[in-house]
Order: C-alpha cells, then structure tokens, then sequence
C-alpha cells in the first residue's frame, strides 16, 4: 500500500532508515492458578501521522505520511493490515 520495505530490529519494531515506524507488542496473561501462561495479548503499533515528537525521539521516531509525503487513508491502511494478518 505504501511501497516502503521497513527493515526488522529485533524482537519487535519496523524501522525506515535508523527511524521507527511502527512496533510489536506482546503481553503474556497469567493462568488463574497461577501456572504457566493462559494467553499472549499482540498488538501493533503504525506512526501514520504527522506528528510533533519529543525533541529527544525526534532523530529516532518516523511515520507513513513523513516518509511518502502525502496523507494516508487510515480506514484503507487498517483494512489492509487486518487482511495481511488474516492471511498470516
């Protein structure tokens, strides 16, 4: 949808250059009797914005519409990552 390739820093984020676009999360649920794990929670994180970062993440923080220089259709870019994740 975009045409960047990010590159992969491990264990989690997506970085354009030496500047993160987006991020994995994982969180692991306990068991009710408090062994093992029950379940791991995903969730992901795109930059899609413009925005004003803290002065200190400014060289470090990048975002769709920064990067192509143009706006992004949200609705068009969550559809797509659902789908991509559907197929995975």
């Amino acid at each position: 949808m975009t045409g960047l390739a990010p590159d992969i820093k491990w264990p989690n984020d997506l970085l354009v250059g030496r500047r993160k676009l987006a991020g994995i999360l994982a969180e692991g649920v306990a068991a009710p009797a408090g062994d093992g794990l029950q379940a791991v929670v995903l969730g992901f994180g795109i930059n899609v914005g413009l925005a004003s970062y803290p002065s200190d993440l400014e060289a470090r923080v990048t975002s769709l519409e920064s990067e192509l220089g143009r706006a992004i259709d949200r609705a068009a870019l969550c559809a797509r990552a659902l789908a991509a994740i559907a197929r995975a």
